[in-house]
């Protein structure tokens, strides 16, 4: 298990994460001179604030992904995820929606069904189609990766003062809905797939 997590920004603020606390410090460095632009306008300010936010939610999921880790790796957490999305899908669309090739979808889902963690039928109206769904035992274990989130955010959010939560929800959903156009197969990028 994960006991401490420690992460490098590219500003000035450096989190430190573990189970009970979070905390910015400031730190001395200065940006590198490669990063993006040079200077400290207020677009690069917040540039830099997203990246440590960002940093700290990754963190945080990583965290809870590590607690179930004995059961399921991070493909196949996201394929069950995408299937809790749409509820049922056949292995090909699951494949086409992860960004894996099918048969890496089919050995994914082998284990999965094995797990007891998704079902596999067929389509009444073609019995070579296999649709596939999360069973209770795999939305036990999103729910619970879930609620490991919330309650690290929920310790995170007692930092920040009440008033400004209205605020911060205004300005995250507005973010969040400015991310539509990002295919959701961009989650791969830079992580390995099973084979």
């Amino acid at each position: 298990m994960i006991a401490l997590w420690r992460l490098r920004n590219v500003g000035d603020m450096q989190p430190d994460i573990d189970a009970d606390r979070v905390k910015f410090s400031n730190t001395s460095k200065k940006m590198k001179s490669n990063s993006i632009t040079e200077s400290n306008s207020p677009t690069q300010e917040l540039v830099n604030a997203l990246l440590a936010t960002s940093r700290v939610l990754v963190a945080i999921s990583a965290k809870s992904l590590a607690e179930v880790s004995n059961e399921v790796t991070l493909a196949q957490y996201r394929s069950m995820v995408v299937l809790m999305e749409c509820q049922s899908m056949t292995v090909a669309k699951l494949a086409e929606a992860v960004g894996v090739a099918p048969p890496t979808a089919t050995r994914m889902c082998d284990r999965l069904v094995k797990k007891e963690l998704i079902h596999r039928e067929s389509t009444p109206e073609d019995r070579r189609e296999i649709t596939l769904t999360l069973t209770p035992k795999g939305h036990e274990l999103i729910s619970k990766v879930t609620e490991e989130r919330r309650i690290a955010i929920t310790k995170l959010l007692r930092q920040i003062p009440v008033e400004d939560y209205q605020k911060l929800t205004d300005i995250f959903l507005r973010f969040a809905a400015s991310m539509e156009d990002v295919p959701d197969q961009n989650w791969t990028v830079g992580w390995e797939i099973e084979n």
